[in-house]
């Protein structure tokens, strides 16, 4: 009995191990962030070594995220938004990942009318 209460102790007080890999958190975060999204979204490194999520643009509609034709003949479509909605559409995503996430809008690729953002873990 007193090797099972010392063995308890032993894991109650042991730091705590990562369980996951970075390609298993990954691909947790990009079925999670299209099961929510309903549509697929992929997940790959940034540049900076961060996670990045491209994610429909037309997601953040609602957040009061715009896409917008360009009045410039031959110049692509931009997004647009006040700060406080891109801070809205931040949340949301960050919401969609998990607790202790974060998200920061990075990018727009007009050709396939997605969003970026990277991905920042906390804690």
């Amino acid at each position: 009995m007193s090797n099972l209460l010392d063995r308890l102790n032993q894991l109650i007080s042991a730091p705590e191990k990562a369980t996951t890999s970075p390609q298993t958190e990954q691909r947790r975060i990009q079925d999670a962030l299209s099961g929510a999204v309903g549509e697929k979204v992929i997940v790959r490194p940034w540049v900076n070594g961060e996670l990045a999520a491209v994610v429909p643009a037309k997601l953040f509609i609602p957040n009061g995220i715009r896409v917008v034709e360009s009045v410039v003949p031959g110049h692509p479509t931009t997004l647009t938004g006040t700060p406080h909605a891109v801070a809205g559409a931040e949340r949301r995503l960050a919401k969609m990942v998990g607790e202790r996430w974060g998200a920061r809008l990075v990018d727009f690729d007009p050709t396939t009318q997605t969003a970026v953002f990277t991905l920042i873990h906390h804690g």
